[in-house]
């Protein structure tokens, strides 16, 4: 059967989106990690003091150390996810819609916790403790932005014509009674 050009237009978002992601978010988690001289050193001749400085005393926090880790490592995972599950989705695995589903919910979810939960509690504890201001503050329409590939993606990938199509065939040998 042929690929849908919603699945084809989706996967490849999803390729490049979590490819870019992974990537990413496995160099943050090398740099979190080991704090290379070399990032320090960049870091402290290309930003601005106050960044430098921050950066410094947040990386030497064990406690804001280990939940930049957390964070990193969960939205990683999601991007591998994601990476994993679209192209699993262009081969038209069943797998793959189940990576997308997976990847989809667990974004969404996260997202909510991120802004209802994390956001008053651990992210503003850590602006009082390194007297930083709440740059951080997202209006509305960003969080929305930031939503739109997932919902679209479960939408899209609820309608019952591409359910059938990454439905799974039992092929397993019919059992003597």
């Amino acid at each position: 059967m042929q690929r849908p050009r919603s699945i084809t237009v989706i996967g490849i978002i999803g390729v490049i989106w979590g490819l870019v992601g992974t990537i990413g978010g496995l160099g943050g988690m090398l740099a979190l990690l080991t704090a290379p001289e070399w990032f320090m050193a960049w870091l402290k001749r290309e930003a601005s003091p106050e960044l430098a400085t921050h950066f410094t005393q947040v990386i030497g926090d064990p406690y804001t150390r280990w939940w930049s880790v957390f964070l990193t490592g969960v939205q990683t995972a999601l991007n591998a996810m994601l990476l994993f599950g679209a192209i699993g989705l262009l081969r038209l695995q069943p797998k793959g819609w189940w990576l997308m589903m997976g990847y989809a919910t667990g974004a969404i979810l996260w997202a909510v916790a991120d802004r209802l939960v994390l956001n008053p509690t651990v992210y503003q504890s850590f602006r009082e403790r390194y007297q930083i201001e709440d740059r951080t503050a997202r209006p509305v329409p960003r969080f929305t932005l930031g939503l739109l590939y997932p919902v679209i993606s479960s939408y899209i990938l609820t309608r019952p014509k591409i359910m059938a199509l990454y439905k799974q065939d039992d092929d397993s040998p019919p059992q003597e009674g």
